[in-house]
């Protein structure tokens, strides 16, 4: 035992690296002062569901160095697969094999000013519960079902541009309620005139300077059958209004029972119900000049994967919107090249074990230098939600015989939003926790890391 401890003690000395290692109470911080995560401070995403594009570019900026740090949106845009631009592997697959990403130049800060209010959750909410639908298909990746979405989103947006004339069901129920209350009105108008025509009956029957009862019963008898033509009229073009905003209504949760003629026309008519409030909100963040035309804003609504819930569905045109924002946000020094000699490599929970994984964890950090980790998971490890989350595990150390691991997240500067046990002055670090690693590791899916 003593010649153990002798060279424990002896093999310390000679590697610092690995005296400052995950089972000692100081351990190892990324975020210290030369560590690769001092300057990359933890972003607020606020409402916005990109905390994988905060856990790829954070790690992909704490690899490549250099004091710069990669656009989280245009981080999104690089990898077009789901509103929060996928999977941080795919990202940084993605950024990779670009060979170039975006620097972070602030220039968006205002968009995002806050956890509570942003762009993003004010355009969901000008958007998402006013019932403009998002396009889909039973079969969208079919041939039929690609090609019938392009016709619709094509249809949809000539109609926004005025290049074709609506017909059917937005003009029957827009045109029909208008025909129904002009024909409700001459209706009135002819009941007004025969209660008049009435009351002059005399039953002298022309006596004294009185009309005869049978000119005015002819009279009456004319405006009657008047009267009963617009009702029938009347009735059509309510009949034409109800079946027209029943369509209406009903097509925002499924397009694909109509027509596409009809599915154009009922994303055309909520689009003219809610395009006013998205002006609204840019002009709001003093951004007017970025806000789409409303060609653009139906076009980019129109989705390829199905969906069972419109307010949900109608919640993704935002992070469409900002993708078609950040396209062309990213040229000439605001680029940063990328080597291409990057791998991105991955551990699954499922295949690999929870073990192995903390074992990979452990040996990255202690790498000299020291290297961030990416890691998928369930957010009830860290808050009481639920729900896929992706972190970066930026430190690692023992405390009375727990290892625990350093979470950086992107839930701003504060641990307000983790479980209280971690929010205390011994856990919480500027927005980052420390969290034991069985529990880390339990609730995870996989873990990401980047190789030369």
């Amino acid at each position: 035992m003593k010649y153990f401890v002798l060279t424990f003690t002896l093999f310390s000395l000679c590697t610092p690296v690995i005296a400052q290692n995950c089972q000692t109470t100081k351990g190892i911080n990324l975020s210290e002062n030369g560590g690769a995560y001092s300057s990359l401070w933890p972003r607020d995403q606020g409402s916005v569901g990109t905390c994988y594009v905060h856990s790829a570019s954070d790690l992909l900026s704490s690899y490549i160095g250099g004091g710069n740090r990669f656009n989280v949106f245009e981080a999104a845009v690089a990898n077009d697969s789901s509103a929060d631009g996928g999977q941080p592997q795919e990202i940084m697959k993605t950024l990779v094999e670009r060979g170039w990403a975006c620097r972070d130049t602030g220039s968006f800060a205002n968009l995002f000013p806050s956890q509570e209010k942003n762009i993003i959750s004010d355009l969901m909410e000008a958007v998402a519960m006013s019932g403009m639908p998002v396009f889909y298909t039973n079969d969208p990746y079919s041939k039929a079902g690609e090609a019938r979405q392009k016709n619709i989103a094509e249809l949809a947006g000539k109609l926004a541009a005025r290049e074709i004339k609506p017909c059917g069901a937005y003009l029957d129920a827009d045109v029909g309620v208008e025909e129904f209350k002009k024909l409700t009105i001459q209706v009135s108008n002819i009941e007004d005139k025969i209660v008049k025509l009435r009351d002059e009956k005399d039953p002298l029957d022309g006596w004294f300077g009185t009309r005869a009862t049978p000119v005015i019963n002819k009279e009456i008898a004319a405006l009657v059958s008047k009267k009963n033509k617009l009702e029938i009229l009347s009735n059509k073009a309510h009949e034409k209004y109800t079946n027209g905003t029943d369509l209406l209504n009903n097509g925002r949760n499924n397009l694909d029972k109509y027509s596409e003629q009809q599915a154009a026309e009922i994303i055309f008519y909520w689009a003219e119900k809610t395009y006013p409030k998205v002006e609204d909100v840019f002009k709001a963040y003093g951004v007017s000049s970025w806000a789409p035309s409303m060609k653009q804003y139906i076009i980019e609504k129109v989705q390829r994967d199905p969906v069972t819930h419109y307010q949900y569905a109608g919640g993704m045109y935002p992070y469409r919107l900002m993708k078609r924002l950040m396209k062309n946000a990213c040229s000439g020094t605001n680029r940063i090249e990328i080597p291409k000699t990057l791998k991105t490599k991955t551990m699954s929970f499922k295949t690999e074990g929870a073990a192995k994984m903390a074992a990979k964890v452990e040996s990255l950090l202690q790498k000299n230098p020291g290297q961030g980790i990416g890691i998928s998971l369930n957010v009830t490890a860290l808050s009481p939600q639920s729900g896929y989350h992706a972190v970066n595990i930026i430190g690692c150390r023992t405390v009375n015989g727990v290892q625990e691991v350093l979470i950086h997240n992107s839930w701003g500067s504060s641990c307000k939003s983790y479980h209280f046990r971690y929010q205390g002055p011994d856990k919480c670090q500027s927005g980052r926790a420390w969290i034991p690693t069985s529990i880390i590791m339990s609730y995870s899916q996989e873990i990401q890391w980047l190789e030369k």
